[in-house]
């Protein structure tokens, strides 16, 4: 089973590779085979800034398996991919004929924008979990335009392998920071994790360096945290560095009250990891994270 895992093979491949398997009639196999999952992806677009279209960002899977060096692509991403190539490469191609394909919407009952226009965010979300956040800061630019409150301070978070090539929505982030950066409203923080050979870094790290501002923004002002992207490690590590980081509030605001002594000191480990569930439970720490 390892090995069919390993080798990402199909009921072709496996019919194929396992010859024996072959006397399974037609119909006894199509009632094995499971229904093909659909594909979800985030909206990376304001309604407020178009409301009759929308935009989505998806990685193209594609890679070889480790012992037959087979090359798999993703279902999905490699079909989306031929229908986008006619319109890539930064031609303008007005010969070609969009293709028309069926979506629908799934809506969410907790990851969207606070109700205050005033509540500051901090947005983490490497790869194309940076997709929704776009959209968000696309939504409040628009917002502010008809808001005579002062717009929350936001924090965007972006990891990738290879900043010259992996680096999404590169001009549209700049363009954001440069237009709110007079009132300092959009710090953009953006590593990746395979440029130095000698030094992988994640966007945890990038939290860990803004500790103090970060947790002043949640501790202080109210600030909500979206998580978008990988469910298998990114997820877990962000909350792992979250609750690092609350833990450092906790012990230097215990060090700054004289009515603690080093024998009743509170365990801020245990509270940081409650105050995280809190600000879960109260829909300030959200996340839309997937396993690949």
């Amino acid at each position: 089973s390892q090995y069919i895992e390993k080798e990402r093979m199909s009921f072709v491949d496996l019919l194929i590779e396992f010859p024996t398997c072959q006397g399974i009639p037609l119909e006894g196999l199509v009632k094995i085979l499971p229904t093909m999952a659909p594909r979800y992806y985030s909206i990376s677009s304001s309604p407020l800034v178009n409301p009759t279209s929308l935009t989505v960002a998806f990685s193209v899977v594609d890679y070889l398996t480790p012992q037959q060096k087979r090359r798999i692509g993703g279902v999905a991403t490699h079909w989306l991919e031929s229908l986008s190539a006619p319109f890539l490469g930064g031609t303008n191609n007005t010969t070609t004929e969009f293709s028309k394909i069926q979506i629908f919407p799934k809506p969410s009952d907790s990851f969207h924008l606070p109700a205050s226009h005033a509540t500051p965010l901090i947005m983490i979300g490497p790869g194309t979990g940076i997709a929704p956040f776009m959209g968000f800061i696309s939504h409040r630019i628009q917002q502010q335009q008809s808001n005579d409150d002062k717009m929350g301070k936001m924090h965007l978070y972006f990891g990738c392998r290879y900043l010259n090539h992996d680096w999404l929505y590169h001009d549209e982030m700049l363009d954001f920071q440069n237009e709110l950066r007079a009132n300092s409203l959009l710090d953009v923080h953006v590593t990746s994790s395979r440029d130095d050979p000698d030094k992988k870094q994640y966007v945890q790290d990038l939290m860990r360096q803004n500790a103090q501002e970060l947790s002043d923004l949640v501790f202080r002002k109210n600030a909500c945290v979206y998580v978008c992207g990988d469910g298998n490690h990114m997820g877990k590590d962000v909350q792992n560095t979250l609750v690092d980081l609350f833990e450092a509030h906790l012990q230097e605001n215990d060090d700054d009250d004289d009515d603690y002594t080093g024998e009743s000191k509170r365990n801020h480990r245990q509270e940081a990891k409650d105050y995280l569930a809190k600000l879960k439970q109260d829909g300030r720490f959200l996340m839309d994270i997937w396993s690949g």
